[in-house]
């Protein structure tokens, strides 16, 4: 597909994912589209507009996907993390040492066009040995010990004739003239410590880096096995759940799981199962990493050692050196050096990798009591690997099919050597499970087939699998077009751009259903007279509306009242209880008369008019009047 399609395909699936506040990365996306598009079912062609609608069918199969989260996705999202991180794992320590010198930049940039005709040509060369100290991490040049050692190392190699020819040379010359004195610089450092006569600030890195790489390996090794206890959780479940019968004279797979377990549950089990054996063969491969690492650090370390015997035995008994002669020598232990610089880097990203593969891994959560619920329930003859090893002994691998040889690993030079299909499981059961890993056992034989390795974990398997056996890799093909989290982890890729072209794999077989006559033949006794139920409705509205009544009378409660006039009426007793005396004495004992207050009234006879006057009294004073 051309880029400027899978581009737009890719923005498109960005632009739906806003609305739905999803925030993929999109380089993933693109990762998942190039996979998706290995099918050629979705009819997506180079001509964009003739094939919009199949365009948006696959945005929405994408974002159905995205909104789901489930372990498929974390699958995917696993191969992208690691295909990514060891695609570009030379470019960690290219990245670092970028990171250093942009941060450095500035006090480059000053040693390159700064003047120190005013200055003085001293803080050129401390300006100098403080960036040679970062760049090549010989200690904290703002500790005065470190910084004093660095000057006087490079006051030995560069005098104040050879700061003054620096200062007035091109800035493409100073940019070599400063990674030369970095180099020769750090190789001085590095000689005096060794010889006892310096070398503050510089840590043993040799021997931090070979405790450090068993720590991690250690790590890296717990977090294998606490992979693979999953793994053979996951693998008996998935082995357990599918039962080998007989049908038309044909072996198949027949999933029995107990009928209160979610039908998803199968499903979820091989999709852990995949993502906990991807997990496996990364974790792996960080371990064959890092073994090699450590071996490289030990040859490392034995290159080191010799560079410096040689440059204590041309510097011993001299007064002078030449320069010709022993700068190459310190510029070697430079080299050598930032070879343990980045070996530390590259470290720390292998023990990245593993935490954050196990990171993902925990975001998916599984119920132990249903495994438990299955384990218990289910009883077949599926055992372990360990176990599964153990039987095939006795067993060997039949084929019927002469296109198919059936080898022994004793007929091998290098049993560990061979290329197994599928990484070594169990073609048959791979298609009959419809995605389940089921390891082969290479105990009981390696089928070999078109130059290729098969390996089969029962012999009923090895002789499904010679009948058809085209059939049987392109049902795997197949599979790895409908789940794409196969194609990595399977190596699928090459075989599908093979048969890009083909739309069609394997031909669904319609499944035969055999039909026979039956007589059924009983007593007359046996048959029940004709009964008509009156209170039978046919109308579902009638039931749901008797349903909806005993619906709320049972939800009634039952109340009684009674009226005054009522001849059974309940005679209510109450008791009362009388204020009780109460005296209060105080802590003076006085008094005072209140004055009565009195009323005269004046021309209630001999007037005339209506008019009368009143006077109040309050003792002896007047009050008021009221005409």
């Amino acid at each position: 597909m051309q880029p400027n399609m899978l581009r737009n395909i890719v923005r498109e699936i960005l632009r739906e994912c806003y609305p739905r506040k999803l925030k993929p990365n999109e380089n993933f996306i693109s990762f998942f589209v190039q996979l998706l598009l290995l099918d050629p079912n979705w009819g997506i062609t180079e001509n964009f507009m003739n094939s919009r609608s199949n365009v948006q069918n696959l945005v929405k199969y994408v974002i159905t996907k995205l909104e789901a989260h489930d372990t498929k996705i974390l699958t995917l999202k696993t191969q992208f993390y690691f295909t990514c991180n060891l695609q570009y794992i030379d470019n960690v320590t290219k990245c670092n040492r970028e990171s250093i010198l942009e941060r450095l930049a500035p006090l480059k940039a000053e040693i390159l066009s700064g003047d120190y005709t005013n200055q003085g040509y001293d803080n050129l060369r401390r300006n100098i040995a403080v960036y040679v100290t970062f760049v090549s991490g010989l200690g904290n040049p703002g500790l005065s010990v470190v910084l004093a050692e660095a000057l006087a190392a490079l006051r030995s190699i560069m005098s104040e004739v050879e700061a003054v020819e620096f200062t007035r040379a091109p800035n493409y010359i100073k940019e070599k003239q400063l990674e030369h004195l970095r180099k020769v610089l750090c190789g001085i450092r590095l000689f005096n410590k060794d010889s006892d006569k310096g070398g503050a600030g510089i840590e043993n890195l040799p021997h931090l880096l070979n405790k450090a790489i068993r720590v991690v390996k250690a790590e890296i090794q717990s977090a294998l096995v606490r992979i693979m206890e999953r793994v053979n959780l996951f693998t008996l479940v998935v082995d357990k759940c599918y039962v080998m019968k007989e049908c038309l004279g044909h072996n198949k797979m027949v999933c029995e799981i107990p009928i209160d377990v979610d039908p998803t549950f199968i499903d979820t089990m091989k999709g852990l199962l995949l993502m906990h054996r991807q997990n496996e063969l990364f974790v792996r491969n960080i371990i064959e990493l890092t073994e090699k690492m450590e071996e490289y650090v030990a040859n490392l370390y034995q290159s080191l050692d010799a560079q410096l015997r040689e440059t204590h035995k041309t510097v011993h008994m001299r007064l002078a050196v030449p320069v010709d002669v022993i700068f190459p020598l310190f510029e070697t232990l430079s080299d050598l050096w930032s070879d343990f610089q980045d070996q530390v880097i590259l470290l720390s990203k292998y023990n990245d990798i593993v935490n954050n593969l196990e990171t993902y891994s925990s975001f998916v959560r599984f119920d132990m009591e249903v495994l438990e619920l299955v384990l218990d329930s289910i009883n077949n003859d599926s055992m372990g690997e360990n176990n599964r090893s153990e039987e095939s002994v006795h067993c060997q691998l039949v084929s019927q099919n002469e296109e198919v040889e059936i080898l022994s690993l004793d007929s091998f030079a290098n049993p560990e050597e061979v290329k197994l299909q599928y990484l070594g499981f169990c073609c048959w059961k791979l298609v009959e499970t419809d995605g389940g890993l089921i390891p082969g056992v290479t105990n009981m034989g390696i089928a070999k087939f078109q130059n290729k390795y098969y390996a089969f974990s029962t012999p009923e398997a090895c002789v499904e699998f010679c009948k058809k056996p085209g059939e049987y890799i392109n049902h795997v093909l197949n599979l790895g077009r409908r789940m794409p989290e196969f194609i990595r982890f399977l190596d699928l890729m090459e075989e599908l751009q093979q048969v890009i072209g083909t739309d069609m794999l394997v031909e669904e077989m319609e499944v035969v259903k055999v039909i026979g006559e039956k007589e059924v033949q009983f007593e007359a006794t046996y048959v029940q007279a004709p009964h008509i139920e009156h209170k039978y409705k046919w109308n579902i509205w009638d039931l749901r509306r008797e349903a909806l009544v005993l619906a709320n009378v049972s939800n009634c409660t039952t109340t009684s009242t009674q009226t005054l006039k009522n001849h059974s009426t309940q005679s209510i007793r109450t008791q009362t209880y009388l204020q009780k005396n109460k005296e209060v004495q105080t802590n003076k004992d006085a008094y005072t008369n209140v004055p009565k207050p009195k009323t005269f009234i004046f021309g209630l006879r001999g007037r005339r008019d209506d008019k009368e006057i009143r006077i109040f009294f309050y003792g002896i004073l007047i009050v008021g009047f009221t005409f």
